[in-house]
């Protein structure tokens, strides 16, 4: 009889405690990369909307558009040359980036002076293109610098690449090097210039 009495008490113990754990052991559910990308500090959260996911199981990110960034790059006086430097487009993975003793700045930039290298990408929804632009214009680079173009935007596997002359023309250019599966295009440049990123025109 008292081996009865015990037994009930310790059963629904057991499963009390089952219950208990099992409510407190559900996983909250997590931002996705993006979200979490937004709240990091690192992004501003106004640069970042949700993902969505598209047929070929590409998924991509709906960017608040244009984005730009800039950073300063200063002169190692002791070498007589400026560092390098490498700037990333957040949120997005495009990249430029060139080595110390690259860069030599625009005529009107004295020589020594810091110089502001901006980065930006612009869309065009009418046409589904991505326009990137740098400044200041006239800035060259030898040994050339690499440059990094996110087109993942897009949601097309393999695009053209268009060098954008001064007066508007867009003229084809083959990049260095297309990674499919990132959706990036790599290039080294010379010099800035602007590029467009699209399906064709």
């Amino acid at each position: 009889m008292k081996k009865q009495n015990l037994i009930k008490p310790l059963s629904l113990l057991i499963v009390l405690s089952f219950v208990l754990f099992t409510a407190c052991d559900k996983t909250l559910p997590t931002a996705s990369n993006a979200d979490n990308a937004a709240f990091s500090g690192d992004v501003p959260e106004s640069a970042v909307k949700p993902t969505r996911v598209l047929t070929a199981g590409t998924t991509i990110t709906n960017f608040n558009y244009p984005i730009s960034t800039s950073k300063i790059t200063t002169f190692k006086a002791p070498r007589d040359m400026y560092n390098g430097n490498a700037i990333d487009l957040l949120p997005t993975n495009s990249v430029f980036d060139f080595g110390m003793g690259s860069l030599t700045p625009p005529p009107s930039i004295p020589w020594g002076d810091s110089v502001q290298i901006t980065f930006s990408v612009d869309r065009d929804f009418v046409n589904n293109e991505l326009i990137f632009s740098f400044g200041p214009h006239g800035c060259q680079f030898n040994p050339a610098a690499q440059l990094i173009l996110d087109y993942s935007e897009l949601g097309i596997s393999t695009p053209t690449l268009y060098y954008i002359a001064d007066d508007g023309t867009y003229i084809e250019h083959t990049p260095d090097y297309i990674d499919v599966n990132g959706r990036k295009l790599t290039l080294y440049i010379d010099h800035f210039s602007r590029y467009a990123v699209a399906y064709g025109r």
